[in-house]
């Protein structure tokens, strides 16, 4: 079944003038009503700066126009770069501002960095509500890699969280990330299930602790 719907609309007015946001919150209720998703993804604010206040406070309305229309549907802020997210203490303070109880964070690293990630991390804990699992190479930020090799320390974070009230979701495997021509479903599929066990043997061990 359909749970988070990655919608990526554009709630910035650096992506969309008024009317085109108000168009695609139109369609965004349909596709949520016709396939019954439960959550929507979204990001906050691509290509806006955290210390612009005029459009930040659009993006905030934005927000919660979306969060009203639908109340029964969580809306999650993706922790990306590029974004208000940049400043992991601005995003709280844009969510402060909306006070609407289906709003939250999905958490990734904005900076794929084991230290940022964990400050992060504490800063943003109360209004984590799902996690994006992926990892980068210590070394080469941009190249996805097993979740058990990368920089990000994922056992110290689902550790660290309430895991009978947060999901995860894991999106990318690093086989299925590069040019089309070079894809391999087989491989990617089995990546993924790999990965996947990878996740719920490490669940299991903290549950032993």
């Amino acid at each position: 079944d359909p749970v988070i719907l990655s919608s990526y609309i554009p709630t910035s007015p650096a992506q969309a003038t008024e009317a085109a946001f108000q168009e695609a919150a139109c369609q965004l209720q349909k596709r949520v009503q016709r396939f019954g998703f439960q959550k929507v993804r979204l990001f906050p604010g691509s290509g806006i700066k955290p210390e612009d206040n005029n459009a930040i406070a659009i993006v905030a309305r934005r927000i919660a126009e979306l969060a009203a229309s639908m109340p029964s549907i969580d809306f999650l802020l993706e922790t990306h770069d590029g974004s208000i997210a940049d400043d992991p203490h601005r995003l709280i303070e844009l969510l402060q501002s909306i006070v609407k109880p289906n709003i939250g964070l999905l958490y990734q690293p904005t900076v794929f960095e084991s230290a940022f990630a964990l400050s992060q991390l504490e800063i943003q804990r109360p209004w984590i509500r799902h996690l994006h699992l992926q990892n980068r190479a210590t070394t080469d930020a941009g190249r996805f890699v097993r979740l058990g090799e990368g920089s990000i320390p994922w056992k110290t974070i689902l550790a660290a969280v309430d895991r009978s009230t947060i999901g995860a979701t894991l999106e990318f495997v690093p086989s299925a990330i590069g040019p089309i021509e070079r894809f391999q479903f087989d491989l990617s599929l089995n990546e993924a299930i790999s990965e996947t066990s990878w996740v719920h043997a490490m669940l299991d061990t903290l549950d032993r602790v």
